[in-house]
């Protein structure tokens, strides 16, 4: 990882939510599972969607998420899933401006290993409670986990370009080895737990 801060788990307040960052997957897996949550992983093993473009989606990746390619129609940019990564290409003023992954259920927590930024230039995670530049939590970024916790549900989140300065009309190039992320349970799916941890303590 190319001269990662050495912090994970920083707060991040926003109007209405506060997001914690992560730089290590394992201390977000770690903070998932102490907050009562099951991390899901998605290896883009198996999966193979080429020609990946705007108005082409949006794309099932397994049965984990949706993910939808804005930008202008009618471009040649790659952006495809093959060899177990998602490969995108961001050129905001001509072709693809951004990744939308959307899940089935609202998630309190999302983060990616990104496997080289081949211009250099950089991502930022933008979810509907703030957004998480790369720049403030790496220098010189070339490979890396990114991901946040929040304590506010969030059904979609979205990968931009950025830039050192705060731009985000900026191209980038990336690879992305697997994406995590943890669902909030269905009020049904709650009540069992609850159900269930009683009847453990009455065992007991």
């Amino acid at each position: 990882i190319a001269s990662a801060l050495a912090v994970s788990g920083l707060a991040v307040a926003s109007a209405s939510a506060t997001l914690t960052v992560y730089t290590d997957q394992a201390a977000w897996e770690q903070a998932v599972s102490n907050a009562g949550y099951t991390p899901m992983e998605e290896t883009f093993d198996g999966i193979t969607i080429f020609d990946m473009q705007p108005g082409g989606g949006p794309y099932l990746v397994g049965d984990s998420f949706e993910l939808t390619v804005t930008g202008q129609q009618g471009n040649t940019d790659d952006a495809f899933i093959d060899g177990g990564r998602f490969h995108g290409e961001i050129f905001p003023d001509t072709r693809h401006l951004s990744y939308v992954h959307t899940f089935a259920q609202p998630v309190i927590g999302f983060g990616q290993f990104f496997d080289g930024a081949a211009t250099g230039l950089g991502l930022r995670i933008v979810t509907g409670e703030g957004e998480i530049d790369i720049f403030d939590y790496y220098t010189g970024f070339a490979d890396g986990f990114l991901g946040y916790t929040s304590d506010v549900p969030i059904m979609s989140v979205e990968i931009i370009g950025s830039d050192a300065d705060g731009g985000t009309a900026v191209g980038e190039i990336y690879d992305v080895d697997n994406t995590v992320w943890a669902v909030v349970p269905a009020p049904g799916s709650l009540a069992l737990l609850g159900l269930g941890a009683l009847a453990a303590r009455r065992r007991r």
